[in-house]
């Protein structure tokens, strides 16, 4: 009778395990080439932030300074930064007022949507009521009288 194969290894051998792969060292390597340019950039990207502050503080050494009270600015910001009524002619938030102070008490926002456009205003916009909606809750001089109804305060 033929003797059976043993399964798996021989006794007294031990496994030992493969040494790296070509491709993993090629991998680490330009890992490390790639890491090697980015700080190369890096710090040459820092060298022209410092020139450029450089030539800024050298500018506004320059220039002569103001007396008395400080330049006004405009605010920026959404509606608590400007006064009722003060949109940017042309702007959706200008043409609202202008349908809600044409408009006789409460509107909806469809009306004014509709108002808006039969006033002048250029929109491509599919949505456009929901845009108004958007700007009328962010608008300070109208109020809400009920859902989807507003009017001038």
């Amino acid at each position: 009778m033929p003797r059976r194969k043993r399964r798996g290894r021989k006794p007294g051998r031990r496994r030992v395990a493969p040494a790296p792969t070509a491709p993993a060292n090629n991998v680490v390597a330009n890992l490390v080439s790639a890491r090697s340019v980015l700080l190369a950039q890096r710090d040459a990207i820092e060298k022209q932030i410092a020139l450029i502050n450089q030539a800024l503080a050298a500018a506004s050494a320059a220039l002569p300074r103001r007396r008395g009270r400080p330049l006004k600015l405009a605010p920026i910001g959404g509606p608590a930064a400007a006064p009722a009524g003060a949109y940017r002619a042309g702007s959706l938030k200008d043409f609202i007022v202008r349908v809600l102070s044409a408009g006789s008490g409460p509107m909806s926002v469809k009306d004014i949507a509709t108002g808006v456009l039969e006033a002048g205003y250029k929109s491509k916009n599919r949505t456009l009521a929901k845009s108004v909606g958007i700007a009328l809750a962010q608008m300070a001089e109208v109020a809400r009288v009920r859902r989807g109804v507003f009017r001038l305060k």
